[in-house]
């Protein structure tokens, strides 16, 4: 947690260009997803508590205008964090599109807030 997930034309990466994606989107989504917790303790996001998943669609399944990728992160909506979530997705959004050679397309966003302990664990007896 949390969990990035960006949707990208099939082929636009090579293997190295993903790995650069997930080094470069773990960095910034921590960074503008750290926030303060309800009890007012600032819950510090590391780059590699960052889920990363590329999902590569096929050219025939792409009808996207003038959108070059689509981008999904998942957090708990914490008060703090939603405050200001769209400049914080915005942050997350330029940089995801500066590593993408997606030329002048641009890059949709949207935040899937998560309830508190979703990403609880099982616990067996």
């Amino acid at each position: 947690m949390p969990d990035y997930k960006v949707w990208i034309p099939a082929d636009l990466l090579s293997v190295i260009q993903k790995e650069e994606l997930k080094a470069a989107v773990r960095y910034i989504t921590a960074a503008e997803m750290t926030c303060k917790k309800p009890d007012g303790e600032v819950m510090i996001i590391e780059p590699e508590m960052v889920d990363v998943t590329i999902v590569e669609v096929p050219q025939e399944n792409l009808d996207w205008g003038d959108t070059g990728a689509l981008l999904e992160v998942g957090a708990f909506d914490f008060e703090d964090r939603m405050r200001n979530i769209d400049e914080r997705m915005k942050a997350i959004a330029i940089e995801t599109r500066r590593v993408l050679p997606i030329g002048d397309k641009h890059v949709s966003w949207t935040f899937d807030p998560q309830p508190l302990n979703c990403w609880g664990s099982t616990k067996v007896a």
